[in-house]
């Protein structure tokens, strides 16, 4: 549709960073990350997370920073 209409879609990535829900997780991106940079007509916008128990326990919520912070 982007390319029809001659125009980019912009979009943000979600990463699973260990609530195991939607989203690509750490390993899956090495490979996915370099393909979607080469899209045609795409543009990322951001990447976004969700912290599954940040209230709650600290030490799962900083593993699931670092997982993002490898990622973004």
């Amino acid at each position: 549709m982007a390319v029809r209409l001659n125009k980019k879609i912009n979009f943000h990535l979600k990463i699973d960073s260990g609530m195991g829900r939607i989203g690509v997780v750490l390993k899956a991106s090495y490979s996915i990350l370099p393909k979607i940079v080469q899209m045609f007509k795409t543009n990322m916008t951001g990447m976004y997370a969700h912290f599954a128990v940040a209230d709650a326990d600290h030490i799962f919520t900083q593993q699931q920073l670092d997982i993002f912070t490898i990622i973004a």
